[in-house]
């Protein structure tokens, strides 16, 4: 992973910024606008794609569980690149205290959208960049939590440190993301599906592995775990037989319990980061 100047860094940031722009101003007011239950939240999001969720809800339910197992009733959690605030919602509604941020300006306007629709009142909703959060206080954060935003971020040199900054000691910041850049048989699919889609390049995104974390701005701030997963089951984009995506996912559980490095190989990963 090579070291990018400042010019470049800006580059990066003013393309995500008019992409996410572009891609929160499509979305429908009246869909985002819907009120979202608890209940509801858990069974979309947070469940298998077999058990009715959506394609990412089994690393977001592992993301989960190593967040709620640290609890967050009654604490100050930061969604970290919120995006449109689904995940702060649930979080408040959940007994947290929830601070949002993103660098799109039509991202924080859904999200106060359904702050409205829902009726939560213990979230704030904030336009910031990930390597300047200058609105949160020192050690001001008891979690962080981070959805399909690792992989946005950890070619920032300052996003690392700032991040640890907010977070109190031993505070954790857990991220749902996707995985596996020692596959190349992924990195060829994703970069002529997903990524190329995305125009992702472009915008200094790319797929995780444990080296590029390593050797990214987050690596000396913070105690690093990651729990991969989906090997064949990330043929759950292809696949969409229930008992079939079940198999997978057991083969899949018992061939890691074995064979841990496999992890590597994996498509997704839940990433647990412990401030130092």
């Amino acid at each position: 992973m090579k070291r990018r100047d400042d010019r470049e860094i800006s580059n990066l940031k003013l393309r995500e910024s008019e992409f996410e722009e572009l891609r929160y101003g499509s979305r429908s007011i009246e869909s985002e606008s819907q009120p979202v239950p608890k209940n509801e939240f858990e069974k979309r999001y947070l469940a298998a794609q077999e058990e009715g969720g959506w394609p990412e809800g089994l690393v977001m339910s592992l993301a989960f569980n190593k967040l709620m197992k640290h609890g967050i009733s009654g604490k100050r959690v930061l969604d970290y690149c919120c995006g449109n605030g689904f995940v702060s919602i649930y979080m408040a509604q959940s007994g947290a205290t929830v601070y949002g941020f993103d660098i799109s300006t039509n991202a924080i306007s859904l999200a106060k959208l359904k702050m409205s629709a829902n009726r939560v009142n213990d979230v704030q909703f904030d336009i910031m960049d990930a390597e300047n959060l200058h609105l949160y206080q020192d050690n001001f954060f008891d979690a962080a939590i981070g959805i399909q935003a690792l992989h946005q971020v950890v070619l920032l040199p300052r996003a690392g440190s700032e991040l640890a900054r907010v977070l109190k000691p031993g505070a954790p910041a857990i991220f749902s993301d996707n995985w596996g850049a020692k596959n190349l048989f992924f990195q060829a699919w994703r970069h002529c599906t997903t990524l190329r889609r995305l125009k992702s390049k472009s915008r200094g995104q790319i797929v995780l592995s444990r080296g590029i974390i390593r050797r990214s701005s987050f690596e000396n701030a913070f105690e690093i775990k990651v729990y991969p997963c989906s090997l064949f089951y990330l043929l759950k984009r292809q696949v969409k037989a229930p008992n079939l995506l079940k198999a997978l996912r057991a083969f899949d559980t018992a061939l890691l319990k074995v064979v841990p490095p496999l992890g590597h190989f994996c498509g997704e990963a839940a990433i647990e980061m412990v401030k130092v």
